[in-house]
């Protein structure tokens, strides 16, 4: 009878980036330029815990049975005295036993298998806030993301575009080639008012190539004295509008195929709960190979109000052609 292999199950552990929100920038940029913020609110928040033990590994955004706010004038008059209802995000994390037998039993290994569950479950945990931001339809307990804010077809925050004009963003829903400068200078000086304009324009990685071509006029170059040279451009900025200034466009990959927004962002707010944002609780360490007793489930969680206001000022396409 011949040797028999064993059969080692093993599990290497990631090196955890030491500066999470660094990669997080990079990985969500138009969310994070509103999280970055840090606008802060308390109030209207409502959430049953027993709602967090039900919560599948995909995570998703969560209801309350008390999930509006009014922002008043006495707020800084931020959002208008608009309204816009609290919305609720979590995904769990947990750790099995066989996980950490796998991980090893020293404390050393327990501890970093901890460390890289709660760091994958806030990376899904952004990809969960930012698709809801940035293409949220209202609907499964999601945000009206920007992307009905570009384009509304109705109600947001208690307005209606069609009952006035002046929240009514400067887009363009027809097939348009992106064939010259000029396409996005017209929109931004089209989305401008007063002194206000766009500032920032995510876009699809397709599209952000194309601008990289029509703008980069023989492209940034870097000639070293080693006969070395490097080529391309990190960043794009756009200088138009009556108020001048620059728009910063940049690719998004949370952006829909064929969309280019320019987006006003000094008026897109991301109010954050002051203490349940970004929330992590631990799961505890099950002791045996039973299930998890759901009360020990670890998660992310958090509260946020998503909110705009004079939408004219933003504009693009939700139809471009490289």
């Amino acid at each position: 009878m011949g040797a028999t292999t064993p059969n080692v199950n093993t599990q290497a552990l990631p090196v955890i980036p030491s500066k999470f929100w660094d990669n997080i920038n990079t990985l969500a940029p138009t969310l994070m330029k509103f999280v970055n913020k840090n606008e802060k609110q308390d109030g209207g928040l409502y959430y049953a815990p027993n709602r967090i033990a039900l919560k599948d590994t995909g995570g998703s955004w969560i209801s309350s049975t008390s999930n509006s706010a009014v922002l008043t004038a006495s707020q800084t008059s931020d959002l208008l005295n608009e309204q816009y209802t609290w919305k609720y995000v979590i995904n769990d994390m947990l750790l099995t036993l066989d996980q950490q037998v796998r991980a090893g039993e020293s404390p050393y290994t327990k501890i970093t298998a901890l460390e890289a569950s709660k760091y994958q479950a806030k990376q899904r945990h952004i990809q969960l806030m930012s698709t809801g931001i940035m293409t949220g339809d209202g609907t499964s307990n999601t945000p009206i993301g920007l992307q009905s804010f570009i384009t509304p077809t109705d109600v947001f925050g208690g307005v209606d575009p069609a009952n006035d004009p002046d929240w009514t963003p400067q887009t363009s829903t027809s097939a348009t080639t992106l064939s010259g400068p000029s396409i996005v200078e017209t929109m931004i000086d089209n989305a401008s008012w007063l002194s206000n304009k766009p500032t920032i324009g995510p876009t699809t990685r397709t599209l952000f190539s194309r601008c990289k071509a029509i703008w980069g006029q023989g492209l940034t170059y870097e000639a070293k004295d080693n006969g070395q040279a490097t080529y391309g451009l990190e960043k794009i900025f756009i200088r138009g509008g009556l108020g001048g200034g620059t728009v910063e466009l940049y690719w998004d990959d949370y952006m829909p195929a064929n969309n280019m927004w320019l987006i006003d962002d000094t008026v897109v707010h991301v109010k954050q709960h002051s203490s349940r944002f970004m929330e992590v609780h631990n799961p505890e360490r099950p002791q045996s190979g039973l299930d998890i007793i759901m009360s020990e489930v670890g998660y992310v969680f958090s509260a946020l109000i998503f909110g705009a206001e004079l939408r004219r000022t933003s504009g693009g396409w939700t139809n471009l052609t490289a």
